[in-house]
């Protein structure tokens, strides 16, 4: 039997095919807002217990419906699909640095590449 080398470099699933990443983003985005609501809450009725309350279900329960959703969006796409379409918007409207090794004609270190010596190769064969 073969190993399952696309495997190794891929994020383990957590939550019903969602991986940590995701979950991660998803959690602490829900824990603000229910933070938000929860402390609005508290501080019109008095009732403090509001906001541990809901800082604890509030995030469990968009966790667990957003990976159902993500589940169905998420067939047939490879693995990461989104954070990199994601990360790939941010930095083409430039809220991001690219972490990728080439994106778009520019190397992860700010250089570019030129392509000079094919250049002149296929002008020297087409001159010929």
């Amino acid at each position: 039997m073969a190993p399952l080398t696309d495997r190794v470099n891929s994020e383990p699933p957590i939550i019903n095919g969602m991986a940590t990443s995701e979950a991660g983003y998803i959690g602490g985005v829900s824990f603000a807002v229910s933070a938000f609501i929860g402390g609005t809450i508290a501080l019109i009725t008095g009732f403090w217990v509001a906001l541990p309350i809901l800082c604890v279900i509030v995030p469990f329960a968009v966790l667990w419906y957003t990976s159902l959703y993500l589940q169905e969006v998420k067939r047939n796409r490879p693995e990461g699909f989104y954070l990199h379409s994601m990360h790939f918007y941010l930095v083409s409207h430039k809220l991001a640095k690219p972490k990728f090794l080439v994106h778009d004609g520019r190397m992860q270190l700010g250089c570019s590449y030129r392509m000079n010596s094919i250049q002149a190769k296929s002008k020297s064969s087409e001159d010929k």
